[in-house]
Formats: structure tokens, sequence, C-alpha cells
């Protein structure tokens, strides 16, 4: 279990998602016949995409225009990643066509994205659904815990790797 926590811990260092949004995400990919590990990937793979968008690669850039989503703040400053992910959510919801619907989730999501259309379709409030439901079934970890977690590790981690090099010196 301290290694879920650690991966949280660093997935949400990497994208910038909050740890309840990853948890709940998870949750909604387990409900939906997905894996932790896709939902993980889908995160990042949205992150990177995100990314790509705000560096003014067309091909994100319209997709994000196209589903009404700003990447940017009024004052040029970079969104926060949950709020581009729920606006992302809304945009879906909003397009008529589904074909259309399952190439976006697989451009922004990567292959999980198809898996995960019962979390990203349905809007914001679905997710933020999920969210609750992680809290009120005592499944969510605190950020707070989730980073002590994730030191633990890495203390572990190098402790590890020192009994490793002593070994390997004295062989």
């Amino acid at each position: 279990s301290f290694d879920y926590l650690d991966v949280i811990g660093k997935l949400a260092t990497q994208t910038g998602a909050t740890t309840d949004l990853i948890q709940a995400f998870q949750l909604g990919a387990l409900e939906s016949g997905s894996s932790i590990e896709q939902a993980n990937k889908a995160i990042q793979k949205f992150s990177k995409q995100v990314g790509e968008a705000q560096g003014g690669l067309a091909t994100y850039k319209d997709i994000f225009k196209e589903l009404d989503v700003e990447i940017l703040n009024a004052d040029g400053s970079t969104r926060n990643f949950d709020d581009v992910l729920l606006d992302t959510a809304d945009g879906l919801q909003n397009l008529e066509s589904s074909f259309r619907r399952n190439s976006i989730l697989t451009q922004l999501f990567g292959r999980a994205g198809q898996n995960l259309s019962a979390i990203l379709v349905n809007g914001s409030e679905e997710i933020q659904k999920f969210i609750d439901r992680n809290k009120s079934l005592g499944l969510a970890i605190e950020m707070d815990s989730i980073k002590k977690v994730e030191k633990f590790n890495d203390r572990v981690s190098r402790i590890g790797f020192s009994f490793r090099a002593l070994r390997d010196s004295i062989t």
C-alpha cells in the first residue's frame, strides 16, 4: 500500500492533478472495467496533451477549442490540471457525435480513453460524484499523508541503494 500511495503522490507531482482527483479517477477506472495503471497513464497522457496545446501544437489546440476548454487563465498563467480536466469532461458531454467523442478521448487520454469514457463523457458532475463517493467510502487518503508516505518510500529506497552499494563493494 505504500507503493500505491507513492505512485499517487508522484503522479500528482508530475501532472499537477490533485490526489483527490487521481484517486477518484482510479475508482472510476475500476468501476468501468479498466485498471488503476490505465487510469494513471491516461492522466499522464492528458497532462502531456494539455502541454502540447499550450505549446501551440495545432492538433490539441483545436481539440480544446472544439471542447470550449481554456488552457490559460486571463492573466496568461496555466490553469490548474483539475479545472482543465473537468472542463474537458463537460466539453465531451456536449459533443453530439459519439464517433468524434471516441476520437478525442483517444487523442487526449491514449488507448485507455475509451475505456474511461464512463468517467469522462458525463461531465464534471460525474467526476465530482466519484470524488465524493471515494471520500464517503473512506477510500480517499489526504494529500499530507500521501506526501509523508512518498518521503518515507524515498528514504527506504535510498537505504536499499546504500546496502546494495556496500554489498557490491565488499564482493
